[in-house]
């Protein structure tokens, strides 16, 4: 499980004890919150984390799961494509509702962090290393993947209710749910879309349809792209 922007690897712990005798889960902690300088590039960051992934243990053979949420998404389908090149065949990228290389992301803008920190209730020494790490972290959410993923499947859990924590993002917001596939299609060759009744930020709380999508069962309610 791979963090999102903001915060780490923590705000999954109610969906890893949900998938407690299912899945063995290891938890990607945000290094750029924590650690300077930073990692600037969607590259380097995921390679960074692939090694301690490997280091643990990642054989070629066996299926290799990869969940990650908005920002997290991202850097997991970056470390799908660096999987591939190592010969690895047997991936499965779970996405929370990210977006890729999409318009809307790429207007975000640094200085846009305050409200959606505010709304979330992180506040104090968390909230300024968020602060601090926002521009990196949106230049990285807007770095392409390094090559199209040509074996790894992909499953995009797609929010449906729009909730706007932005200043300006209501359209915008809305704009994002007229985007059937977030941009993933353009990634990647085996994509299954699940639609979810939630919002992009209450999606981490649909433990079951994750822990379905997780295991391949969603496959029947899912669009192929």
């Amino acid at each position: 499980m791979i963090h999102p922007a903001v915060v780490g690897c923590e705000i999954y712990q109610d969906l890893a004890l949900s998938l407690t005798g299912k899945f063995n889960v290891l938890g990607i902690n945000n290094y750029n919150l924590h650690n300077r300088p930073y990692i600037p590039t969607l590259a380097a960051l995921a390679s960074y984390y692939l090694q301690h992934m490997l280091q643990r243990g990642m054989p070629r053979d066996r299926p290799v799961k990869l969940l990650g949420w908005s920002l997290g998404g991202v850097i997991a389908l970056e470390i799908a494509a660096q999987l591939e090149e190592r010969g690895f065949k047997q991936v499965h990228v779970c996405l929370l509702d990210s977006l890729y290389q999409t318009d809307v992301q790429k207007r975000v803008a640094p200085g846009m962090l305050a409200t959606l920190l505010k709304a979330i209730g992180l506040e104090g020494e968390a909230a300024k290393r968020a602060i601090q790490a926002e521009e990196t972290e949106l230049s990285i959410n807007n770095q392409a993947v390094s090559s199209p993923l040509r074996h790894t499947q992909v499953t995009l859990l797609k929010a449906t209710e729009f909730f706007d924590l932005s200043d300006s993002g209501a359209e915008e917001g809305r704009e994002v749910l007229t985007i059937g596939d977030n941009g993933v299609g353009s990634i990647c060759s085996s994509l299954n879309i699940v639609p979810l009744a939630a919002n992009h930020h209450s999606i981490i709380l649909c433990h079951q349809e994750i822990a379905a999508a997780l295991s391949g069962s969603h496959s029947r309610k899912s669009s192929p792209v």
